[in-house]
């Protein structure tokens, strides 16, 4: 327990409980999932769920071409990721919880190095490097796929990462799976198209992959991530693209079109795979093993419920999983 909520070791209330057995009941466990959850330790736990969920764990190795993004470095990579860790602690443990609040609310937590990518996103940006909470511009920002960690770790180092992102709207919001490209199948060259071709980023992008060999994957996989067009490759704000007004429309993979962000996100969070999806992630990452139907039907039946029940809290669904026989119970060699 120490381990999944902490990410840390026990304290002696917990000690003492497991040396005479009493953690055993699942009532005394069920309060002390409470209690630990309460905990200011628990902090370290969801900030790193979400640092691997997100991918932003992979900050450190990021690199972007310094002629266009001469402020990305180090420090600043650091910060993004402490952003959006201090963000997802706040919702889970000190808000609602809901998956919601965490993809849509418009507020973060910001340096004033953090509040020059936001822009006029941020209508008081602090000063100095302590980070303080905002407000945000809800028509540009909000939730989790809206901060430049997440946007940065997802494209390449000179143009976003339509691919990279769509992937992880497909697997982390929908759990769909795309298989990777066939033999001889090579990256496509990602080179951006002159100013004023008419094609912008979206436009450029479906032309790159537009062949036989890569149109049939990339038509799942790239559409969704254009509603996050308007953000470029370190998270920054823009209207347009090589002189061409970004277009955040799309249609989803299985057909739904949105306008924006906003309509792609209410679409995903509307879904009954967003009830089994988010639930399922926190399962994999605490009992650490993969979570299928076959072999953990109840516990998925029994998070599905929860979260539609609680209307999307997900800090109910981390209870769950930790109280589950799941989590309790080895599962011995045959």
């Amino acid at each position: 327990l120490s381990l999944a909520l902490w990410n840390g070791l026990p304290d002696d209330e917990l000690r003492a409980l497991a040396a005479d057995g009493s953690l055993l009941a699942p009532e005394i466990r069920a309060a002390q999932i409470e209690r630990m959850l309460a905990d200011v330790r628990a902090e370290r736990m969801v900030g790193s769920y979400y640092a691997n969920w997100l991918d932003i764990d992979q900050l450190t190795e990021v690199e972007k071409d310094e002629a266009i993004f001469p402020v990305f470095d180090a420090a600043l990579a650091a910060d993004m990721r402490e952003e959006s860790e201090r963000f997802a602690a706040d919702v889970l443990l000190q808000g609602d919880g809901r998956a919601e609040t965490l993809l849509t609310a418009p507020y973060t937590f910001v340096n004033a190095d953090l509040a020059e990518i936001y822009g006029e996103a941020i209508a008081q940006p602090p000063a100095g490097d302590a980070f303080a909470r905002v407000d945000l511009d809800p028509a540009r920002r909000g939730g989790l796929l809206t901060q430049p960690a997440w946007l940065s770790v997802h494209s390449h180092p000179h143009l976003v990462g339509f691919t990279r992102r769509g992937l992880w709207l497909l697997e982390s919001l929908g759990c769909v799976s795309i298989p990777p490209p066939p033999p001889g199948v090579d990256d496509p060259v990602l080179e951006p198209p002159e100013f004023g071709q008419g094609l912008g980023n979206k436009g450029w992008q479906q032309a790159v992959v537009s062949g036989p060999s890569c149109l049939g994957c990339h038509a799942l996989s790239d559409p969704p991530s254009f509603a996050f067009d308007n953000y470029d490759a370190i998270g920054q704000w823009v209207d347009e693209v090589f002189g061409d007004p970004v277009d955040p429309s799309g249609v989803l993979w299985d057909g739904p079109a949105f306008a924006n962000r906003a309509e792609l996100m209410a679409e995903l969070l509307a879904r009954d795979e967003a009830g089994a999806c988010m639930p399922i992630h926190w399962a994999i990452h605490t009992l650490g093993r993969e979570v299928t139907e076959e072999d953990d039907g109840c516990l998925i039946e029994q998070l599905r419920d929860g979260y539609v029940a609680s209307d999307g809290d997900l800090r109910q669904a981390i209870a769950a999983i930790a109280a589950s026989d799941a989590f309790a119970h080895m599962r011995m060699a045959e």
